[in-house]
């Protein structure tokens, strides 16, 4: 048998020796070193799950520290905190955005791990669908630009509804944010789809951590035309 194996049995073996559900409060720190997403989903049962774990998440302080998106895919967004390194020392950030039921019922909806890459970007870019997600870091690459060397993660929406939400959650952490849609008000009548753009085009902030970018509706054709040319 392996060391590793031995190491995780020996884990394994404390974490159910606590006992989480005794009268006395307990606090309980977790780090999170493994990059195996089912190790991540199974730590994560283990602290936010159903039945004795989460009784003891309720009576008990449970602290635990990540770098997996599989942690962080809940819809309380007030239990997580940023630890960030900046030039005067270590930083740690909260959101202070309202919690509402229906933005709860909207990030139990949404917040999955891959949207949740947002809570570790360096710099971050909300589009509306895949299309974006995939067109938009080539067609920088025709503009000689490296998304990647930049640090920006980009997520996509699931659609022009979901893009304020999401946006707003970044916003309210501190992360610098771009925001990218496109004029198609397909999914909205011609009111509708004026107030959605609107609130988006507000988020922009003057100083430059907030920039909101719309398309034209013929943005694809532009878009597919420009890779297809000689650079």
């Amino acid at each position: 048998m392996s060391h590793g194996r031995i190491e995780r049995r020996s884990r394994r073996a404390h974490l159910n020796d606590l006992n989480l559900e005794s009268s006395t409060t307990a606090r309980v720190l977790l780090r999170s070193q493994s990059a195996s997403w089912r190790d991540a989903r199974r730590a994560k049962r283990l602290v936010c799950g159903e039945g004795r774990a989460r009784r003891s998440v309720q009576t008990n302080q449970v602290i635990y520290t990540t770098h997996s998106p599989h942690f962080v895919s809940i819809p309380e967004y007030t239990d997580v905190a940023l630890v960030r390194k900046t030039v005067t020392g270590t930083a740690v950030t909260q959101s202070a955005l309202p919690v509402t039921p229906k933005r709860r019922e909207k990030l139990i909806k949404e917040l999955d791990p891959e949207r949740s890459e947002l809570f570790f970007a360096t710099r971050l870019l909300v589009v509306e669908g895949d299309t974006e997600k995939l067109a938009l870091p080539e067609y920088a690459k025709h503009l000689g630009l490296d998304l990647d060397k930049a640090g920006a993660t980009i997520i996509e929406a699931g659609g022009k509804r979901n893009l304020k939400d999401l946006a707003e959650l970044a916003i309210s952490f501190g992360i610098p944010t771009g925001i990218v849609y496109d004029e198609d008000s397909s999914d909205f009548n011609d009111k509708a789809a004026e107030a959605v753009y609107g609130e988006l085009d507000a988020l922009a902030k003057a100083d430059g951590s907030v920039n909101v970018w719309h398309l034209s509706k013929n943005y694809e054709d532009h878009l597919r035309k420009a890779l297809t040319e000689p650079v």
